[in-house]
């Protein structure tokens, strides 16, 4: 059972802003790009609201029209007939994302402490458990099935990739050779990475077969070479993200 299936009770606007967003708040966060993904995680907010306001009055505010947060909030804390999750806990988590984008340092130049990577932790969980609680609630699934999508939210995702005094390394044990090399070049796309570098980045000893691993992964479409760089194609994306999510 897809994450599209198990919404399919609630509006489509909102699911799928709801959908599209939470995957671009995985994609930015495993590409550990902070800022960005916790923008992402705002606009998750935004259609969460939009769906506490349609459960509370039956329509909801449109996705191109500016939310009314304090009205929605007060309204769902008055309606003593909704479950408490929509009533207290998924607003609040919302307004908190809201905060992160708008108060802390993704919105704001911060001279002291760089908290962006933390802040993204925060928001991608908190995100996913909102995500977990619309299911749990909307799905209309037996409990096995939702258990299944609750779990996939609920997983640590820990970025496969960690910079070493400015110097890229892919920590991911359990990929095989052409597979590191897709989720280094993910973490630099949409830009290239030098030969040398990439094959420090994934820990690859030969520069003979390392050749001819990026030269299969060529022929597959997954990536372009160009002279000493090697570039990451759409398609590689979307296999990198299969590999990270």
């Amino acid at each position: 059972m897809t994450l599209k299936a198990a919404l399919g009770g609630i509006p489509a606007d909102i699911s799928s802003a709801i959908e599209r967003e939470l995957a671009e708040l995985l994609s930015r966060y495993a590409r550990r790009d902070w800022g960005p993904s916790e923008l992402n995680g705002a606009r998750l907010a935004e259609a969460v609201l939009r769906y506490v306001e349609w459960r509370c009055r039956g329509r909801f505010t449109p996705l191109d029209k500016q939310l009314n947060r304090s009205k929605i909030c007060t309204h769902a804390l008055n309606d003593t007939t909704l479950d408490d999750s929509i009533r207290i806990h998924i607003p609040s988590a919302a307004v908190l994302i809201m905060d992160v984008r708008n108060k802390r340092d993704v919105a704001h130049l911060s001279a002291v402490v760089d908290v962006n990577e933390m802040d993204s932790e925060l928001v991608l969980r908190l995100g996913a458990w909102i995500v977990s609680e619309i299911v749990r609630l909307e799905a209309g699934l037996g409990a096995k099935d939702i258990q299944s999508i609750v779990d996939s939210l609920s997983a640590t995702h820990t970025p496969a990739v960690e910079v070493f005094e400015g110097e890229t390394v892919v920590v991911a044990p359990e990929l095989d050779a052409a597979e590191r090399v897709v989720v280094a070049l993910y973490h630099r796309y949409p830009g290239p990475m030098e030969l040398g570098t990439l094959k420090t980045a994934v820990k690859y000893g030969h520069i003979t077969r390392f050749r001819g691993i990026l030269q299969a992964l060529d022929k597959k479409g997954l990536v372009h070479l160009k002279e000493e760089r090697v570039y990451l194609t759409h398609r590689g994306v979307v296999t990198a993200e299969d590999l990270l999510m």
